[in-house]
């Protein structure tokens, strides 16, 4: 699972291994994102922007 902080009012795309993921951020705080399996090893993550004002910190969790 990704989950993500966002401060201020921007918008942030994601993308893992060159999948884009969709955007989080704005004004409302939108996390819109998809699903996506990720195997054991390294695992590439881009997050482009701001768009707008703010600051985004990516995290990926493991789920058992």
């Amino acid at each position: 699972m990704i989950e993500y902080t966002v401060t201020g009012t921007a918008f942030f795309d994601t993308y893992v291994n060159g999948t884009e993921l969709g955007y989080v951020g704005g004004p409302t705080g939108t996390y819109r994102t998809r699903m996506l399996p990720l195997s054991a090893g390294g695992q590439l993550v881009h997050v482009a922007g701001p768009e707008g004002a703010g600051t985004a910190s990516v995290y990926l969790v493991q789920i058992s």
